[in-house]
């Protein structure tokens, strides 16, 4: 026991030793993040969130470190994390998500395994590590708060403290736990995968059957669309997405199955996906001509653009290589995140602002802006009533008015849309939800609403429907923000 336990120390110890930056960055992180918190300090409010990002970055170029330049680079690394005291909580969940996706990414690409096998090995071990690293962080966290929660029971103190231990603990498992775990587990190379009953049993019983179940259910509805001559649902989209992702993940999972019994199915993957990507792309072009690009639906037009030419490259044992795969999901995605003018938000704002109708003359409004829906107006046109202006508001004529008006839940934190029979037809969080459709009509926080704007903002565009809101109260102090909002007519198509 004492040998299994100082084998352990060691191993952590040997952990530390060999990636010190990135436990830098990490300790770091803990105690810029104690200081903002006990408010010694200002700023850093986005470190929590982009520290992982900073970490991978590292820890990539630790393991690049044999090569001479890149072990200088990888010392100096540490001062990434500086610019970060400008940084705030993020407000763009794309922009956030793909830069903590491209550094998995890079992190996957720099092992340069061009054979399949080693290279989903390394990401298989790499989940592994991660796996055991939350699990561990876990009952470390509830272990840790059980010891205070007694403490402050039987002793009677501490009563006042719960916040700060809550923010302490919760920071100290996940900046410096965590990451120790996942150090020390990583180091473990071995091949857990191979021949291992619970792969099989998984491979073989579960994931398997529940993808053929969903290859047939496409297929039928393929069979059912091409009867009827009709477009693809919109959310068949993500669907294909999905379905796609599941088929390549699993076709690169088969080395380390010990008996495939559906080998047959994943060597035919590239013609297997073909008819879902049509439909996907029938639906994701109409869509696009009728209501324009959306940041959504850019990112959406990029995924199919991977999975298309994922599809095109296992054509060929030759091309069939998932570093070729994660190279482009990388170069893609950046390229239309951080690549001035053609962003997804760029692009967004000039297909939305093209459609946004201009006829009206721009009447300025003050800071605190209340629009209304009018209902004695007839049927085939809409207005916003401000407390300065009448503005006339069109909608498509191919749309239709649905009878029955629809239930808007709102709070400061999100936004939810159910029609008449409860169901959820859209959810979001009220200030992505603002900054979409002040997006939308060409707005920033700092500009001045007008009565054309105004109209822009109670028009609320769904896939296949619009929803045309009763009422939006906002305020601005630095930025604008939803005071109140209320449902009103949907359009359905």
């Amino acid at each position: 026991m004492k040998e299994r336990i100082a084998k352990v120390f060691e191993q952590v110890g040997l952990a530390v030793r060999s990636n010190p930056v990135e436990l830098i960055i990490c300790l770091f992180g803990f105690i810029i993040c104690c200081l903002t918190y006990e408010k010694v300090i200002t700023g850093w409010e986005g470190l929590p969130y982009y520290l992982p990002v900073f970490f991978l970055i590292s820890y990539t170029l630790n393991q690049l470190s044999s090569y001479k330049f890149v072990s200088w680079i990888y010392g100096m690394s540490g001062l990434l994390v500086l610019p970060l005291v400008w940084s705030s909580e993020p407000r763009e969940p794309w922009f956030y998500l793909i830069s903590l996706g491209a550094a998995f990414g890079i992190y996957f690409i720099s092992s340069g395994q061009r054979e399949n096998r080693p290279f989903v090995e390394s990401v298989l071990r790499f989940l592994r590590s991660s796996a055991f690293a939350a699990l561990l962080s876990l009952v470390s966290w509830i272990l840790i708060y059980s010891v205070y929660l007694s403490i402050q029971y039987i002793f009677e103190i501490w009563k006042d403290s719960n916040n700060r231990m809550e923010f302490y603990l919760l920071h100290f498992v996940y900046l410096l736990l965590f990451p120790l775990f996942f150090l020390y587990f990583h180091q473990d190379k071995r091949d857990l995968f191979t021949n291992n009953k619970v792969t099989d049993l998984l491979f073989n019983y579960v994931l398997s059957p529940v993808l053929l179940v969903y290859t047939a259910i496409l297929y039928i509805y393929f069979v059912k669309i091409a009867v009827l001559w009709s477009l693809p649902k919109g959310g068949v989209a993500l669907i294909v997405i999905f379905f796609s992702i599941a088929l390549f993940v699993l076709k690169g999972c088969i080395p380390f199955v010990r008996k495939s019994y559906y080998a047959w199915f994943y060597n035919r993957a590239s013609w297997i996906v073909l008819p879902a990507l049509v439909m996907f792309w029938i639906g994701t072009v109409y869509r696009i001509s009728q209501y324009g690009f959306t940041e959504d639906r850019v990112y959406l037009v990029v995924t199919g653009v991977v999975i298309s030419l994922t599809t095109l490259l296992f054509f060929t044992q030759k091309w069939g290589r998932y570093l070729y795969v994660v190279t482009l999901i990388v170069v893609l995605f950046s390229t239309f995140t951080y690549i001035p003018g053609i962003t997804a938000k760029d692009i967004e704002v000039f297909s939305q602002k093209d459609r946004v109708q201009n006829e009206v003359p721009e009447v300025k409004l003050p800071d605190n802006v209340f629009l209304k829906w009018d209902e004695t107006l007839p049927t085939d046109s809409f207005r916003t009533v401000d407390i300065v202006n009448t503005v006339h508001m069109d909608y498509p004529k191919d749309y239709e008015i649905d009878s029955t008006r629809v239930n808007l839940n709102f709070d400061l934190d999100s936004i939810s849309l159910f029609d008449k029979d409860k169901m959820l037809l859209f959810s979001m969080p009220t200030r992505d939800f603002l900054n979409k459709q002040l997006m939308k009509c060409g707005l920033t926080h700092n500009d001045t609403i007008d009565t054309t704007d105004g109209k822009g903002l109670l028009k609320v565009e769904l896939d296949s429907m619009i929803l045309i809101l009763d009422n939006m109260v906002l305020s601005r102090d630095s930025l604008y923000r939803i005071e109140n909002i209320e449902g009103g007519l949907l359009l359905k198509k």
